[in-house]
């Protein structure tokens, strides 16, 4: 059983008998959606008198990229420290904020709801897996239909309260893109406008529905991917269209124009980069990858993962003190331990540009 069925294998056996009465009968969520875009400042302008309004409840804020949750926790923040809205417990949670501290957040979650002490908590994708909290009200930037569900799962998960509510707004960068589209397949934001039908409102009664029909509808789009599918099923970086043979980038595909860095926050380990230095330094081959693999909790605990693209003006080496084989370690002035983590925003939009 699974709150997003993958639709996608059509004539596929559901093990589970009437198995669509877990869905029909469950009456825990009310989705309300907002066809109107917005920009992170107009959005900012209501959400802060919407919040007061929710101050007895726990709140939860979805982004979709890095930058508006930033924007977003910073506006907040600043309207408690001057008291334009009532002050209580505010969490802010990404990937830019290392495992070892996310880990301490969550915590800190749990024990604030146990406490009705009603946290307001900022968040990008990551609270959306593995995540069992239970706030009372979700605001949720658009995203594929699955993303959205997976987002209610974290609103009344018990059903002990009284029908949570989740509002899907529509979030544009100041040059007019959608920060959805920044980050998730077309195809994928046009089936879940297409299953959702303009809808205003939906409860969790009408999901089994919309997420058969927003698979039925994904398949219906897949025929572009299933030539690439073929291509490799062939050992072939080449597939055909209309005639022509069209070469296939599969790195490109994957993660476009890109490439990822492993950086070490040492704020919280001092000593982890010369453990890291003696490790390496480790003649044996065996001995050399059995102490790196004895550090590697350690390293997990306190890194974070950064992407970089080809137009961005900053390149590792702006973060980093120095090297140690493939980590970097990161000045500590570039990580806030007590907020949003990794503090440069490389990934601020340009004009006509797409960032991921």
């Amino acid at each position: 059983m699974s709150a997003t069925q993958p639709g996608f294998f059509p004539g596929a056996i559901e093990r589970v008998p009437d198995h669509q009465d877990y869905f029909i009968n469950r009456k825990r969520v009310e989705v309300s959606l907002s066809l109107t875009k917005v920009t992170i400042d107009e959005f900012s302008a209501n959400l802060l008198s919407k919040l007061d309004k929710l101050y007895n409840k726990s709140v939860m804020i979805v982004l979709n990229t890095r930058y508006s949750s930033k924007k977003i926790y910073e506006t907040i923040r600043q309207a408690m420290y001057e008291e334009k809205i009532k002050k209580r417990p505010l969490v802010y949670l990404s990937s830019y904020v290392i495992p070892l501290q996310r880990i301490k957040r969550i915590m800190k979650i749990y024990k604030y709801i146990s406490k009705y002490s009603n946290p307001l908590i900022i968040s990008t994708q990551c609270i959306e897996a593995g995540v069992d909290i239970d706030v009372d009200y979700i605001i949720r930037d658009f995203s594929p239909l699955d993303s959205i569900f997976q987002v209610c799962g974290r609103c009344n998960r018990n059903g002990e309260k009284e029908i949570g509510k989740v509002d899907i707004v529509h979030l544009i960068s100041e040059n007019r893109q959608s920060y959805s589209c920044q980050v998730y397949d077309e195809k994928l934001l046009e089936s879940t406008s297409f299953s959702l039908n303009n809808a205003i409102c939906i409860c969790e009664d009408q999901f089994y529905d919309c997420g058969k029909q927003y698979f039925q509808n994904i398949r219906e789009k897949l025929a572009y991917s299933m030539k690439i599918v073929n291509a490799l099923a062939q050992y072939s970086c080449i597939y055909e269209e209309n005639g022509n043979e069209i070469p296939v980038d599969i790195r490109k595909l994957l993660r476009g124009d890109e490439w990822q860095e492993q950086f070490i926050i040492t704020i919280f380990d001092k000593l982890l980069p010369n453990d890291i230095k003696c490790a390496l330094e480790i003649e044996d081959r065996w001995e050399r990858k059995y102490e790196l693999k004895r550090l590697s909790r350690r390293i997990s605990e306190n890194s974070i993962n950064i992407r970089f693209k080809k137009w961005m003006s900053k390149t590792p080496n702006d973060f980093a003190k120095f090297k140690i084989g493939k980590f970097w370690i990161m000045y500590e002035q570039f990580y806030e331990k007590e907020g949003i983590g990794f503090t440069e925003d490389i990934y601020k939009p340009k004009e006509n540009l797409k960032i991921i």
